[in-house]
């Protein structure tokens, strides 16, 4: 058995005697470099990495969006032939949604929660590795469709038979982000190949399994972190003193995990019905097309408030940092996100008002979209009443937090309007609904994404980002968004159908579709100054204090950047707002007698979370390739599972491991002061 959690306490990890695990081979402790990165299971560097993978694939789908406006500038343009725009409206949909927001969000998450409730890491930090490795499989699966249309594009599979057999060629997802039955799936007679039923080709293939893959990620996430929440709080850090954006945090975990079983057995049976000649949503052999909807919305609807939640729950700790005062209605803001993550499932047929629900369910569905807008305003008004009155400083984050607030509220007045069945109706499939949904996800969760990346910056690298530059960015992408958005309220209303690739001149769309995609190109350049800003910082910008903010929750009593065991000694927190009380009032955080020199115990690393992750890689590409008729391709299928068993059995046996590492003495009474007893309430 190794005695890895033995160790005599060292200062650095770089003074461990290199020890091997239970499988016999050595740990990954002493590595530095790409190996520290590739192996870590510190919650700080998985959140930095989802970052920079978040960052990355928000310039992907920012491109994606620019070839589409740029298609749509003028009338009758061909920039991009109709199977090209299909597959770039999809990727961009699926890219933004999958693969940007969610990713930033399990940033935040990932490196803020055990801060901001006093624990040392995650409760499963190997699996919070194995999360992020998911989902970057994920991520190159969905993305890796791209190298195959562009090599069939080239002509590089011209003279392979099975390239020939395909009936349809597109490799790259071309039926939308929902991509909804039959037409993802199978229609009419199947014959014996399972080609000539299809609408369209192995693009949806790579589509399916690249989303069951980040279903796979989120929920090994989500899990973590409710554990991490639940269990893992800080003496004195009762439910109600949790800060809000890890009540947030906790909320949106909940959902995942609720939702995304509903999109899992609709992508198996889909997968079912394209690899294996199922019939679930095949309408000549009884199936219902209109099962996937219900399937897909069941969990869209609520996937929508997982992306806006943790936007809500970042702006509820930059509005009282800023404004000088506490938040307004703490527990209201608490329950009103509880709740909003309630009624998000029950909502769903909102998306579904023209498929002839029948009258009952039509206007159930409709009182119940107008009863979710009600916690929304609630916290809105919170928000209000927690910059009245305050000092307010007119920062980077708090701009753009403010900017959240109102794009948000654009979004959710026309989301109102769909609540009405006879409304919706007309508005249905045209760029009303593209303006609702670009509001609410787009001017809404980016900005407080962006807003939430310059507040907790400089704790992050200790590192403050170029105010004037945040400021000029912040002022391009709200331009940017509203010129590029705002027409399509318009364009919509006047008859403008969603998802064409162009359209004709002398319908009096040309103005206001040529705004738009300036107004889309002012929103690039936005993004790309607060990213370029934000990266540069990271390397070059100037040193900064521990609390630049003057910070009310637990993450800025820590030094910038975090070290790697986050609390030199548990910290024992006598209040909800703990860290500004102790700065300006009562004290009211004291220290566990843990830590020092007798150390404290950090995870070991490990390359299994990676090595099982990895099989999904092969699996991911295998499954499209035997789609295509690739002779031989479901050994890679075979080899990824074998991977993703193999690296799942070592895992296991390797042993948990760990190390004993030396913190710095931390008075039992911060800056000298007697610390107040928890109170009990």
């Amino acid at each position: 058995m190794s005695h890895d959690s033995h160790h005599a306490p060292v200062a650095d990890k770089m003074e461990l005697a290199p020890e091997r695990s239970d499988l016999g081979l050595f740990r990954p402790d002493r590595t530095r470099g790409f190996c520290d990165w590739l192996t870590t299971v510190d919650h700080k560097k998985i959140g930095i990495m989802y970052g920079a993978f978040a960052m990355l694939f928000f310039l992907v789908g920012g491109v994606e969006a620019l070839a589409i406006r740029t298609q749509l500038a003028r009338p009758d343009n061909d920039f991009v032939t109709a199977r090209m725009y299909n597959q770039l409206f999809t990727m961009h949909g699926t890219t933004m949604i999958f693969l940007g927001v969610m990713p930033l969000s399990a940033a935040f998450f990932n490196f803020l929660v055990p801060l901001q409730i006093g624990a040392r890491d995650v409760a499963f930090p190997r699996l919070n590795a194995f999360s992020l490795w998911t989902f970057v499989a994920g991520a190159m699966v969905l993305n890796g469709s791209w190298l195959f249309e562009f090599a069939h594009l080239a002509g590089w599979f011209d003279n392979f038979a099975w390239h020939k057999a395909l009936v349809y060629t597109d490799f790259v997802p071309a039926n939308g982000w929902f991509s909804y039955a039959p037409l993802s799936g199978t229609f009419g007679q199947a014959n014996a190949a399972l080609q000539a039923p299809r609408f369209t080709g192995v693009g949806t293939d790579f589509w399916i399994i690249g989303i069951q893959i980040l279903g796979i990620a989120s929920l090994a996430a989500s899990f973590n972190f409710i554990c991490t929440i639940v269990n893992m709080r800080a003496k004195g850090m009762t439910m109600m003193r949790l800060p809000v954006f890890t009540w947030m945090a906790l909320v949106t975990s909940v959902l995942i995990i609720l939702a995304f079983p509903a999109i899992t057995v609709a992508l198996i049976e889909l997968m079912f019905d394209r690899q294996f000649g199922a019939n679930f949503f095949n309408p000549s052999a009884g199936g219902q097309p209109v099962l996937w909807q219900h399937l897909f919305w069941i969990f869209g609807h609520p996937e929508v408030y997982i992306l806006v939640l943790p936007a809500m729950g970042i702006v509820s700790e930059i509005l009282p940092t800023f404004s000088g005062k506490a938040l307004f209605g703490y527990p209201i803001v608490v329950f009103s996100g509880a709740v909003i993550g309630f009624l998000g499932f029950a909502v769903w047929s909102h998306h579904m008002f023209t498929t002839g629900l029948g009258p009952i369910p039509t206007a159930a569905f409709a009182l119940l979209t107008m009863a979710i807008a009600v916690p929304t305003g609630v916290k809105i008004f919170n928000w209000l009443g927690t910059i009245w009155g305050g000092r307010i400083r007119f920062t980077p984050p708090m701009v753009l937090a403010l900017g959240f607030i109102w794009m948000f509220m654009c979004g959710g007045f026309s989301g109102v309007m769909h609540s009405a069945a006879p409304a919706d109706s007309q508005q249905q499939d045209s760029y009303f609904v593209i303006a609702h949904f670009h509001y609410v996800l787009l001017g809404g969760v980016l900005l407080g994404l962006m807003a939430g990346l310059y507040f907790w910056f400089p704790k992050i690298f200790g590192r403050m980002p170029n105010a004037t530059l945040a400021y000029v960015a912040s002022g391009l992408v709200i331009l940017g968004f509203n010129l590029a958005f705002g027409p399509m309220h318009y364009l919509g209303l006047a008859g403008q159908p969603r998802r064409t690739h162009t359209y004709h001149a002398g319908n009096g769309w040309e103005d206001w579709n040529f705004v738009a995609t300036i107004g889309a190109f002012i929103l690039g350049i936005g993004v790309f100054m607060a990213f370029a800003n934000l990266v540069y910082t990271a390397f070059k910008g100037p040193k900064c204090s521990s609390d630049p903010w003057d910070g009310r929750t637990l993450e800025w009593s820590l030094p910038s950047p975090v070290p790697e065991y986050n609390f030199a000694q548990s910290p024992v927190v006598g209040a909800r707002d703990a860290f500004t009380e102790h700065k300006h009032g009562t004290k009211r955080i004291a220290y566990e007698a843990d830590g020092g020199e007798d150390g404290v115990h950090m995870p070991s690393q490990s390359w299994m979370p990676m090595l099982a992750a990895s099989g999904f890689l092969f699996v991911g590409f295998g499954m499209p390739m035997m789609a295509m008729g690739i002779p031989h391709a479901g050994w890679i299928v075979v080899s990824g599972v074998a991977v993703l068993f193999a690296g799942i059995w070592l895992w296991a046996l390797e042993g948990p491991g760990g190390y004993m590492l030396k913190t710095p003495a931390v008075s039992p009474t911060p800056a000298g002061a007697p610390a107040a007893a928890p109170s009990a309430h």
